[in-house]
């Protein structure tokens, strides 16, 4: 862990306690998923995206957030370093989020990559230039 609170898992990067999803995890969930009784199978387009990482801001009591930041200065600086260019925004509306940030991509050693390149203690620095809320993260397999 670094002096930002973020941790190396598996080679993927997170929030210091988080965890990270093991590519044995995933493959099984795959299966299972694939193998369902009552016959779901995947929608998703050949070739697209996998695999989405999200980064979730909870809402809870004196939380703030300046989405105007976190959109032409937190999130330029992330994708820069990850080598992304394309990064989903979300401002709630309803809900127990502030907001929320989603990145495909095409697999779960792909986001590893890039995860790993983002320097943790620039990322944990900048956080508090537009919230106070603690991020929370996600992995999740795209299945439609």
């Amino acid at each position: 862990m670094d002096s930002a609170g973020w941790t190396m898992s598996d080679g993927a990067m997170g929030p210091a306690g988080s965890s990270m999803v093991a590519a044995a995890d995933l493959a099984d969930f795959r299966q299972v998923v694939r193998g369902c009784p009552d016959g779901r199978v995947s929608t998703r387009i050949e070739g697209a995206a996998v695999i989405r990482y999200t980064v979730l801001y909870p809402k809870t009591e004196g939380a703030t957030f300046d989405h105007e930041y976190y959109r032409t200065s937190h999130i330029p600086m992330i994708a820069s370093m990850m080598g992304v260019t394309d990064v989903e925004i979300d401002r709630a509306v309803d809900g127990p989020y502030l907001a929320a940030a989603h990145i495909r991509f095409d697999s779960l050693e792909a986001m590893r990559t890039a995860l790993a390149r983002l320097d943790g203690p620039t990322v944990g620095a900048d956080i508090a230039n537009y919230t106070n809320a603690t991020p929370q993260m996600q992995i999740s397999e795209i299945v439609a």
